[in-house]
């Protein structure tokens, strides 16, 4: 595929494959024309220099011709050698090449409930629950929910797939939020974890601390608000849904639109 040519250069023919062969086409023609025509000024200058006839002004201008050419072929010269030498691909005009990007399907998780099956489907596949497949996992959602019947399982399998995607156990933020469902070290420890990376205490320690916020909100948007940004936050802002943070406010909506039947 290529670009068909509505203003014709010389040496191209009416078609270039993109910008760049256009854009090299012109550097080149601009560079012979230089070329040219300090080839002809340097022609002038001698031959004002041979029919100076003795005239010292008319020496000196036939020297500062010849002169003015040959420092302008230098200059180009060296130009040209500086931006060679730092990056050949900056004399050849070359279009840079763009890395393949794949995207991986859509994924989600299911899991069981006696007869029932959950699909925990989540809004992009850099949060996707695939990963939550391990058996220790299922069993710590299973254990916390039944711990804190407040909590839905469902609800439990959201909160970790926006804290933690597909990172897993090992999940630590940049403000230092460790495990499955994020807690920060004086929380876990205010809850009784003593290891923050096993399945078991982080999923049930997460869990009582949403049962505590809902037990003192009383709704989700609020309790999530509060996982988040924390209790304080409620309580200045007056409801989940006013917290000014567009990072709380994404984290709401997209655990609810996970689990859009607890709100």
């Amino acid at each position: 595929q290529g670009y068909q040519l509505q203003v014709p250069l010389p040496g191209v023919s009416g078609t270039v494959s993109g910008p760049g062969q256009y854009i090299r086409a012109i550097f080149t023609y601009g560079l012979s024309i230089v070329g040219i025509a300090a080839l002809w000024a340097i022609v002038i200058g001698g031959f004002k220099y041979l029919r100076s006839g003795g005239s010292e002004t008319r020496k000196t201008s036939g020297k500062e011709w010849i002169w003015g050419a040959v420092i302008g072929l230098v200059l180009m010269l060296c130009s040209w050698l500086i931006l060679n030498t730092i990056n050949p691909k900056l004399t050849s005009l070359s279009e840079p090449g763009l890395m393949a990007i794949t995207l991986e399907p859509h994924r989600g998780l299911s899991y069981n409930e006696g007869t029932k099956t959950y699909d925990v489907k989540t809004w992009n596949d850099v949060k996707s629950l695939a990963s939550y497949s391990n058996n220790d996992i299922t069993a710590a959602v299973k254990a916390a929910a039944a711990a804190y019947p407040n909590v839905p399982e469902d609800m439990i399998w959201a909160v970790m797939g926006q804290e933690s995607g597909k990172v897993g156990v090992s999940a630590v933020s940049p403000k230092g939020a460790q495990g499955l469902m994020q807690l920060m070290p004086g929380t876990a420890r205010s809850l009784g974890v003593t290891d923050p990376f096993d399945p078991g205490q982080n999923v049930m320690a997460g869990t009582k601390y949403l049962s505590m916020n809902y037990q003192q909100f009383g709704n989700w948007t609020d309790t999530l608000g509060a996982y988040n940004a924390g209790p304080d936050r409620i309580r200045q802002y007056g409801s989940g849904a006013n917290i000014p943070f567009k990072k709380t406010q994404d984290y709401i909506a997209n655990i609810k639109g996970i689990v859009p039947q607890y709100f």
